[in-house]
């Protein structure tokens, strides 16, 4: 009996290290393919300043959506970050979808709105809007009330007031780069096919975010934020090729057109990550349709965002964030092995499905049958090396690989100090911070699970 437990955890962790080996595997080919990526990209871009293209303000106009569903933090200072102000190549859409009327007068007080009759045309489904506000001294600004509701519905409504042919969604925490995006809408009047083009997020913690020099002096990261800063690093250049395009679809750092997502229908209610599933919806029905339009992500940063872990909410944002990746994938389940959708059927999603869907799930099951296989005997020295190279140096090289690009193209106006913290975490990566990662993550699957069962 015990002859045969050694066997299967003998062999089970043999499977385990395999699946390292492919899985860094893959990491290491998507990051050398997003260098050609990089590359072919920037010498578009000097062609273009050559051209004078970008030395001038052209450009298409775009309305930004804010939509938010809870109050913990004000509204306010993100709102005054955004062109409210008289600036036609910009229109603001605020959404209250949290039901609180506190916040509304708050931001009622802080804008000098009053209330208005507009009319919304219903180009998507959406719940009934309580009053629309505007204010003649920020003509760039409209202000909707919700009764509460859920994020999906707050787009829609979103979707329906604007009035320009591009939507960009904005987060609570977010600050945009309006001459990025900007810059990024030029890629739609090159490209009549375009429908939706992305670009980066930096992370950034509280301190960096606030204007207040003793705030950035004052504001201490977490343990857990470096490792998280290489980990998005790694994410986003992963994005930059074709396969690893499904893995990093975060609706948020996408400029996307208004009538495609008309077209499809709008933001779809039900998902924890409405913005996530569109973009699968888009790639999905452009597939189904034969159509030539383009979804793609391009080597810009656009907006910095609060790191995820700087409010102490890095395991529930890692949990909520792996729910709402199942959910959409699981939304179109059809697409997987599906050669109707090219490649990306046939490997794209597959991969996404095996690596990021059930990956977690391997991999803390692989710990824990590593420990058990020494205890028991059934591994030995040799085997648990073999282990740590597969899983952890394999990975650390991958993150230092991945850091000296980002430097390399973006440069890192971080400090010596915050560089040597950075180098530091390719190690907290990989030992500590990737396993609190995989068990926030299976939590993530569990809840999938349950609230698919329910």
């Amino acid at each position: 009996m015990i002859g045969a437990v050694n066997d299967i955890l003998f062999w089970f962790n043999s499977f385990v290290i395999l699946y390292f080996l492919v899985f860094n595997t893959f990491g290491l080919l998507l990051l050398t393919g997003s260098g050609f990526s990089i590359k072919r990209y920037f010498k578009r871009q000097q062609e273009a300043e050559l051209g004078g293209l970008y030395q001038s303000d052209i450009g298409k106009a775009i309305t930004l959506l804010l939509p938010f569903d809870e109050v913990k933090t004000s509204i306010t200072d993100t709102i005054r970050r955004l062109p409210v102000n008289d600036d036609a190549r910009f229109q603001v859409v605020v959404i209250n979808a949290s039901g609180s009327d506190s916040a509304t007068r708050e931001i009622i007080e802080a804008f000098n709105l009053e209330p208005k009759d507009r009319y919304i045309p219903s180009m998507v489904d959406q719940n009934p809007v309580q009053q629309c506000y505007e204010a003649e001294t920020y003509p760039g600004l409209l202000y909707i009330d919700k009764e509460k509701t859920d994020l999906a519905d707050a787009l829609n409504t979103g979707l329906n007031a604007a009035i320009h042919d591009l939507i960009y969604l904005v987060g609570k925490d977010d600050t945009v780069d309006l001459d990025a995006i900007r810059k990024l809408s030029r890629v739609f009047i090159e490209d009549e096919q375009q429908i939706a083009v992305g670009g980066f997020v930096e992370f950034q913690n509280p301190g960096q975010m606030s204007g207040n020099e003793a705030d950035r002096v004052k504001q201490k990261w977490s343990i857990t934020e470096y490792p998280d800063q290489l980990s998005h690093i790694k994410s986003k250049f992963a994005g930059l090729h074709w396969l690893g395009g499904f893995r990093n679809t975060a609706c948020r750092n996408f400029l996307l057109t208004r009538r495609e997502v008309i077209r499809v229908g709008g933001f779809l209610n039900g998902v924890r990550d409405p913005g996530k599933e569109l973009l699968i919806r888009l790639f999905r029905q452009n597939y189904q349709s034969r159509s030539s339009n383009q979804i793609k992500l391009v080597p810009e940063v656009i907006q910095q965002t609060l790191s995820p872990g700087s409010d102490g909410k890095l395991s529930d944002r890692r949990r909520k964030a792996q729910q709402g990746m199942l959910e959409s994938l699981h939304q179109h389940k059809t697409m997987t092995f599906n050669p109707r959708y090219g490649a990306s059927g046939m490997f794209g999603v597959p991969l996404v499905w095996i690596f990021e869907g059930w990956g977690p799930f391997i991999e803390l099951s692989g710990y824990v049958t590593i420990v058990l296989g020494l205890i028991s005997g059934a591994i030995g020295l040799p085997f648990l090396l073999l282990f740590l190279a597969a899983s952890v140096l394999f990975g650390m090289v991958i993150s230092l690989l991945s850091l000296i690009r980002h430097t390399k193209i973006y440069g890192m106006d971080f400090g010596t100090k915050r560089i040597v913290l950075l180098m530091f975490s390719v190690v907290i990566e990989h030992l500590g911070y990737r396993q609190l990662n995989t068990w926030w993550k299976v939590r993530g699957m569990v809840s999938f699970l349950s609230s698919s069962k329910s």
